[in-house]
């Protein structure tokens, strides 16, 4: 029999991956094309969704040229990215305002509206989640609020990913992961919120209609095939959030089971068999991909962008290698140094998005060995207050895999094993949300089940056990916990002092 092949899209946040795999599992191409981000303001953050499709049709085409692959050899393409982005269309289809991110920050105030007009705990109600600026409906009211104009011509509201579904299928269509992320979703019953949409003022017929993430959406569309070279009417499958979608490529699906990954943000994640929402709304509960399950998530605005951030406006551009090397001349604790990893906000356990990064308790005493050790314990407390949380709600976790730039480095993984108290295993697997994809390709055509992906054979991982620092980070994490509740009235302050001095009234011409 002739081999079959599926594809897997990524609209991630700094590019689109294109990865096609065979019906053995294995990857047969691995593609990507980088783009662009803009910062038009402070706390804004936007793409260009045009962009997003020119990556992915040239993603597409490199497979295509590096591999001797029919187009009729594709039996499913699935997608799946970053969350909570807003895409806007008119009625022509076309898109009228940049994409606004999931790490703007630019609808504070109309998160706090409304949690004062409509009350927290109904939101809690009728969405299972709190609202943050970085989730989709408060940038809708941003829009509504600051381009009324504009919000007129909306004819349709989508997700980063499902904008591109819509360019390769012509049509509208989301699924439960991504649409958990709104704050327009009721995460329990697994459909569009009517009282959300009601208290926004929103129509349901902005939104499009939702799927699980297995089923079968929509068909390439002839132009798309023409553009991208692949076959008409191949089936497009529903996909899934990127970490719903690398939970299935690594296999962590069942209750119990826990990742982190440390990339950009940093991410803790774990599958639960029924609906547990947390009542002070610390961690998101959204849908997980496979039908009848849902996902915790706890989620650490700068993670691996801390430590890269730190690399390169103070280390000119060291590797990272290096860096981790330098910290191992440190002691655990940096002796003294804290490092709070709040560069752009934070979301999990603190949904604050005034909350500053901060350096504290450093001497004369301390080099650049104890500052880079410092980042690297910062961001693995702010880890392990997730974990805390999620084990809070009643998990009993039991096990626990790392993904991602920190799982690279033996001091990390040996320090999060021992700052968590738990052994941790480095993920050997690809575990991109494209490889993801194109596994729920392969189920969405009925040609995996879910027990071949969750059966399938996997490379061994290497384990990391606590060893004697557990004893020195116990001492120290309770301090660390404490600096927020500190420092949190600063950073509330300087904010407001900054945005006043830099509010239009204000403005000095130069002389």
């Amino acid at each position: 029999m002739a081999m079959k092949y599926f594809l897997g899209i990524e609209i991630s946040t700094p590019g689109v991956k294109a990865i096609l795999i065979d019906d053995q599992f294995n990857i047969i191409a691995n593609e990507w094309t980088e783009h662009t981000t803009q910062t038009p303001r402070p706390l804004w953050v936007e793409q260009n969704p045009e962009d997003w499709w020119t990556g992915t049709v040239a993603s597409i085409r490199k497979i295509f040229e590096a591999k001797n692959i029919l187009p009729t050899q594709i039996e499913g393409i699935s997608l799946t990215g970053q969350m909570h982005g807003l895409v806007l269309l008119d009625g022509y289809g076309n898109v009228i305002r940049p994409c606004i991110l999931w790490n703007d920050q630019r609808s504070i105030k109309e998160c706090e509206n409304m949690y004062h007009e409509i009350g927290e705990k109904e939101i809690m109600d009728f969405t299972g989640n709190r609202v943050y600026p970085g989730f989709t409906a408060p940038k809708v009211v941003w829009v509504q609020n600051n381009e009324p104009a504009l919000y007129k011509k909306v004819a349709k509201i989508l997700l980063p990913k499902d904008y591109i579904r819509y360019r390769l299928t012509g049509t509208y269509m989301s699924e439960v992961t991504d649409a958990s992320g709104t704050s327009l979703f009721n995460v329990q019953r697994r459909k569009w919120s009517k009282d959300m949409l009601i208290a926004l003022h929103i129509s349901p017929a902005l939104l499009p209609d939702t799927t699980e993430s297995l089923v079968h959406s929509s068909n390439l569309s002839p132009e798309a095939a023409r553009i991208t070279g692949l076959f008409p009417g191949t089936p497009v499958i529903a996909g899934a959030s990127s970490h719903a979608s690398q939970s299935i490529a690594s296999g962590i699906c069942n209750q119990g089971d826990l990742s982190i990954s440390i990339s950009s943000s940093g991410v803790v994640f774990a599958p639960i068999d029924h609906y547990i929402a947390d009542e002070k709304g610390q961690i998101h509960c959204f849908c997980h991909a496979l039908p009848g399950k849902w996902h915790q998530m706890g989620v650490m605005l700068s993670a691996g962008s801390a430590f890269r951030w730190f690399r390169d406006q103070l280390l000119e551009n060291m590797t990272y290698t290096r860096m981790t090397n330098i910290a191992k001349d440190a002691p655990p604790g940096s002796e003294g140094l804290m490092f709070l990893p709040y560069l752009n906000g934070e979301r999990t356990p603190y949904d604050d998005p005034y909350a500053k990064g901060v350096f504290f308790g450093f001497t004369f005493r301390h080099k650049k060995q104890h500052f880079i050790r410092s980042v690297m314990e910062g961001i693995s407390f702010g880890i392990r207050d997730a974990v805390d949380l999620m084990k809070s709600t009643g998990i009993d976790v039991k096990q626990i895999k790392v993904f991602g730039g920190a799982g690279k480095s033996e001091l990390w993984m040996q320090m999060m094993s021992d700052i968590l108290n738990f052994k941790l295993s480095k993920n050997n697997e690809i575990e991109e949300p494209a490889f993801g994809a194109a596994l729920i390709a392969g189920m969405g055509t009925g040609c995996f089940s879910v027990d071949d992906i969750l059966g399938r054979e996997r490379r061994s991982d290497d384990y990391f056990f606590p060893g004697k620092e557990v004893s020195c980070y116990e001492k120290i994490y309770p301090f660390y916990h404490s600096l927020y509740n500190v420092f949190s009235p600063a950073f509330h302050e300087v904010h407001h002092i900054i945005d006043h001095m830099n509010s239009p009234n204000n403005e000095t011409t130069e002389r």
